[in-house]
């Protein structure tokens, strides 16, 4: 312990009065060479690189194994040629993607990008490219979240009714028909058609009717017309054909990664029109499906649990 005094003792005179400690002094390494940084120097060094490296190329000797030779002949290397041009694929890319729609309804934007991406060349597609390719395909329309068709088609032809041709009856069928309808009506006629007028109809939804969503509301049937099922069910042939793809669980993937493939999915696969889903906020997916389903809903009515 008094050896070990002596030593802090006299480092801490030494660096009061800036003189070196007692002991040997470090050496630099062997490694660092001490080169001048003028710019004259730099782009001699450049030259000598090129100079080298054309030697090389030529069949001369071969590069001495020097410390920094090799990154300054990297260097020195010419790049390649010019930057491919994006936009001269701008009509690749859009007769590409038109290949692609295919029968399909909406297309996110991250696909929209991977897909022009991959015709430009580009890594990291900027909204701009995506905006030229994009907003001219004819019937589609482009927003911030993707590719929508304009006009969807209906998916069968369940719901709708062909319109009945039109006849001209003529002058005189009007009115012959129209003779009937002119009369005051009897008592009689009065006394039965009042409860029949009455009456009210309930209509089929249409194509347009979309589906709705109940969260967390339990009911005991659905409006008229319409057909109940549970997110459960609308999901099970989802995961099904997400399962197969992967080989595996669809939950059980790293950083929920399954959720968010089985929403996605869910998103291009809408439910039916004329649809009641009932839904439990309690599901451990419906926090990422609910942001597939809620924008695109008719109507939505929530409840509490």
């Amino acid at each position: 312990m008094s050896k070990l005094q002596e030593l802090i003792r006299a480092r801490s005179i030494a660096a009061a009065s800036n003189t070196p400690p007692p002991g040997p002094s470090p050496k630099p390494p062997h490694h660092v060479t001490i080169t001048s940084t003028s710019l004259e120097d730099a782009q001699q060094r450049v030259e000598d690189a090129r100079a080298r490296l054309a030697q090389a190329e030529a069949g001369g000797p071969a590069l001495p194994d020097e410390a920094g030779l090799q990154h300054a002949v990297e260097a020195a290397t010419p790049r390649s040629a010019a930057p491919r041009d994006p936009q001269a694929h701008y009509p690749a890319a859009r007769a590409s993607l038109q290949a692609a729609l295919g029968e399909r309804t909406f297309i996110p934007a991250k696909e929209l990008r991977l897909l022009i991406g991959a015709e430009l060349g580009l890594a990291r597609v900027a909204w701009a490219h995506v905006e030229a390719v994009a907003s001219e395909v004819p019937g589609w329309g482009l927003d911030l979240t993707g590719l929508k068709r304009n006009v969807v088609p209906p998916a069968s032809g369940a719901g709708m009714q062909e319109p009945l041709p039109f006849t001209d009856p003529g002058p005189a069928a009007a009115l012959t028909t129209a003779a009937p309808t002119a009369a005051a009506p009897t008592a009689a006629a009065l006394t039965t058609a009042a409860p029949t007028a009455a009456a009210p109809t309930a209509a089929a939804p249409t194509a347009a009717a979309g589906f709705m969503l109940l969260v967390d509301v339990g009911v005991v049937q659905a409006p008229p017309g319409w057909k109940l099922q549970t997110m459960e069910a609308y999901l099970a042939p989802i995961i099904t054909r997400y399962e197969a793809s992967v080989g595996g669980p669809a939950f059980l993937r790293d950083f929920r990664a399954g959720e968010r493939t089985v929403a996605h999915m869910a998103g291009l696969d809408l439910p039916a029109d004329g649809t009641v889903l009932l839904v439990d906020s309690g599901n451990s997916v419906w926090k990422e499906v609910s942001q597939a389903l809620v924008p695109r809903a008719s109507g939505i009515l929530r409840g509490t649990r």
